[in-house]
């Protein structure tokens, strides 16, 4: 037990072993820095949380890793939006980059409900914002979601998986329910 040992690596250097380029990782971080600092601002939190940018440069080098051995395991190029959204939420959740500045218990899950809205956002098209419409069964997906992101154990796999049966559910939807149709004769 005691032969382990732990060897620190730069983070340069984990980018040059996975082949990921260091203006794609600046972007990423530049860009999801710029996004939970929007969130704080908008949620009146900035007196309670911080981005620690120690821990999003960090969760974003895991991001890059696990995606890189993705790619190579199924020989792929480029990821599609949607495993995007969903690794990247999986590594904030897991990380946990914005963080209270002091005990509240309100703020345990600062980073489930930007998840939620990164999420949402995602969802929602130029002519349809999720989080502005009301109707009963998307208030209760947005609930149902963030519980599960609050409480359950996650994946980047299932949230991927949301993701699809999210769209797939928009594609295939009828303008009436199968409850409304008449009976096959």
């Amino acid at each position: 037990m005691n032969s382990i040992q732990t060897q620190l690596i730069a983070a340069k250097d984990i980018l040059k072993k996975y082949d990921i380029k260091i203006e794609k990782f600046n972007d990423r971080f530049h860009s999801l820095l710029s996004d939970m600092e929007k969130y704080i601002d908008a949620a009146d939190l900035k007196d309670n949380v911080f981005v620690n940018i120690s821990v999003l440069g960090n969760m974003l080098i895991d991001y890059f890793v696990d995606v890189s051995r993705l790619k190579a395991f199924h020989p792929i190029d480029h990821l599609n939006s949607i495993k995007i959204v969903a690794y990247t939420s999986y590594w904030i959740l897991k990380a946990k980059p914005i963080q209270a500045k002091s005990y509240d218990k309100e703020m345990i899950t600062v980073n489930e409900k930007f998840v939620l809205l990164y999420i949402l956002d995602f969802l929602s098209d130029e002519n349809d914002n999720l989080l502005d419409r009301k109707e009963d069964s998307l208030l209760g997906f947005k609930e149902t979601l963030l519980y599960f992101l609050q409480y359950r154990v996650h994946s980047p796999y299932c949230l991927e998986l949301m993701l699809m049966s999210f769209f797939a559910g928009q594609v295939y939807q009828e303008p009436k329910m199968d409850h409304e149709l008449p009976p096959n004769e």
